[in-house]
């Protein structure tokens, strides 16, 4: 992720968000995406059903003239499993809408400034979407390629979400996912009334602001990955794969980047070809748990594979908090930013990999060294020995010192071309990619 672009974003939306006349009161949604505010979810389902309220109230001009009101028009709710599956397609960058399940999807890839505000981006986005597809509709009746006005006002969705990425300094990815897909919906959009007595007039349970109120049932994450391994389908979720492999990338880049401190150089040499790691490695998780699972308190033994291990005294936390929470005897830091830290604490002046700085450094190189393609990771929760225990697994860095360089130092992304897997520099910079 390009963190330090984030973290400006997220800085001018609260500003935006927070820097009003009238006092704004902020749910807590409980999302796991950090680098998104409560404040703007709020922003954005606040829009969201002033919009189908506005509809349902037959307020909204159309075509030719005020849209029919609505007799089932339902208020929406944030789902944090469509916000995770929604980021996982958002940090794609990719230019087209994916495809999520049966959802429904409205996605744009918006032209950014630097440091824009997210924000007021996607207010005027969202407005823009609402206006000009409602000048589209003459009545209820689904408009064929209006297509993200269909998912906004589709009045069997009673949950959705949406999430943003900064891809570089000049484009964000937008996407909403929504319970219901409007746009593949072969009838009505919604049930029209005859007048203003007939809001609300279908609705199953109770009518607020002229929307029917049904609090959905929470969608639960359905993992997909790893699925085939017996010993950690169930006990590593998808949330944990994915935040390992793409935190040992977001160091990987800044590294590569040459924006990592080093305690011999205060800033480490950047990379001119640093491959991002393509693929989170299910055997090697497997192996993992299948050792840590009986809580023995130490590493599995993994052949020919570097590894880095931890254990620590912290057994209560939740599994998809481990990765982001070391131990008392770490100083609460992160067991990720705790593997990383020697090049901060120690640092690598000579940038090799050797008998002599294998103790101290180990842990970092294993993460950083430039032949690493997969990575596999477990967490296991111990309370019987009141520890929990965190190991992850390298594919291709060497299993032992070999005396060569941990990656290949000049400017960034200079030599991707010469990497058959990964031949690309990545849009946010840093990481060579396929």
């Amino acid at each position: 992720m390009h963190y330090a672009l984030a973290k400006q974003v997220i800085k001018y939306e609260h500003e935006f968000l927070t820097n009003s006349s009238t006092l704004l009161l902020f749910s807590a949604f409980g999302c796991k995406n950090d680098l998104i505010s409560d404040a703007w979810r709020d922003m954005v389902l606040n829009l969201h059903n002033d919009f189908r309220r506005k509809l349902a109230q037959g307020t909204v001009q159309g075509q030719n003239g005020l849209l029919p009101v609505g007799k089932n028009i339902k208020q929406l709710y944030w789902d944090c499993a469509l916000e995770a599956d929604a980021q996982e397609e958002a940090v794609k960058c990719s230019s087209t809408a994916p495809t999520i399940g049966t959802y429904g999807i409205a996605f744009a890839e918006i032209a950014t400034k630097a440091a824009c505000n997210a924000s007021v981006v996607i207010s005027n986005t969202l407005k823009t979407w609402w206006k000009e597809g409602a000048q589209k509709q003459t009545d209820q009746a689904k408009v064929q390629g209006n297509d993200i006005f269909s998912q906004m006002a589709y009045s069997e969705s009673d949950s959705f979400a949406c999430t943003y990425h900064p891809c570089s300094n000049s484009k964000m990815s937008f996407l909403c996912v929504y319970s219901q897909d409007g746009k593949g919906n072969a009838g009505n959009l919604y049930e029209n009334g005859a007048d203003k007595t007939q809001i609300c007039g279908s609705c199953a349970n109770t009518c607020v602001v002229s929307l029917c109120n049904v609090a959905p049932a929470a969608l639960l994450p359905i993992d997909t990955m790893c699925q085939n391994n017996p010993n950690s389908k169930t006990l590593m979720t998808d949330d944990l794969r994915n935040q390992a492999l793409n935190m040992h990338n977001y160091y990987r880049r800044v590294l590569a980047s040459g924006w990592a401190k080093d305690a011999k150089l205060i800033y480490a040499k950047p990379s001119q070809a640093m491959p991002a790691l393509t693929a989170y490695d299910c055997d090697l998780e497997e192996e993992i748990m299948t050792h840590l699972k009986d809580c023995a308190g130490t590493a599995a033994n993994i052949a020919n594979k570097a590894q880095n291990f931890i254990a620590f005294d912290d057994y209560q936390s939740p599994r998809e908090a481990v990765l982001e929470k070391g131990g008392f005897a770490y100083d609460k830091c992160e067991v990720l930013e705790q593997w990383w830290s020697p090049l901060e604490k120690i640092g690598n002046e000579d940038n090799t990999y050797t008998l002599a700085n294998q103790a101290t450094l180990g842990t970092y190189i294993n993460m950083a060294h430039h032949m690493a393609t997969k990575v596999g990771c477990g967490v296991q929760t111990c309370a019987r020995i009141g520890k929990t225990l965190v190991q992850c697994a390298y594919e291709g860095v060497p299993p032992i010192p070999d005396d060569d360089p941990i990656y290949p130092v000049g400017k960034t992304c200079s030599k991707c071309s010469a990497l058959n897997a990964t031949p690309k520099c990545s849009p946010l910079g840093g990481l060579c990619i396929a």
